[in-house]
């Protein structure tokens, strides 16, 4: 699966926003967003919308050259078996570049994902429980 890191105030609907639905794994798991009329999912962000992150699955952009190359793979298999990262440095460096920069200049406000009056997320989040989580593998 292709994500694209960036900030939440790079996040823009320009329509659907009602369609947008979220879910988690854990009351304190990364957030799920997705398209509540297919299914399909979209982003991941953060709890806290203080830490300004969001990954977009590259998937369902409109054209995926427009966000440039791919910088680093997760879990690339090997020959032999196991798995290895490539492109480390890149992804800590976004992983910590965008949201510190975000949360200094206050662009992390700027969110489609929450209500910043009250940090809440702007639509319930739905908590999918191991036995759920198990059917769905099924």
């Amino acid at each position: 699966m292709d994500l694209f890191q960036t900030t939440p105030d790079r996040v823009e609907f320009h329509t659907g926003l009602d369609h947008i639905g979220v879910f988690s794994f854990s009351p304190n798991g990364l957030l799920r967003w997705y398209a509540d009329c297919c299914g399909a999912t979209l982003f991941n962000t953060l709890r806290n919308p203080k830490a300004a992150f969001s990954a977009i699955r590259v998937q369902r952009l409109a054209d995926p050259a427009a966000i440039g190359p791919v910088r680093a793979h997760a879990f690339v298999g090997r020959p032999g078996g196991g798995y290895k990262h490539t492109g480390k440095a890149w992804f800590l460096l976004g992983l910590l570049r965008g949201p510190a920069l975000a949360r200094i200049t206050g662009r992390w406000r700027d969110t489609p994902f929450f209500d910043i009056a009250s940090g809440q997320p702007v639509r319930k989040v739905q908590i999918v429980d191991k036995g759920a989580r198990a059917d769905l593998l099924r």
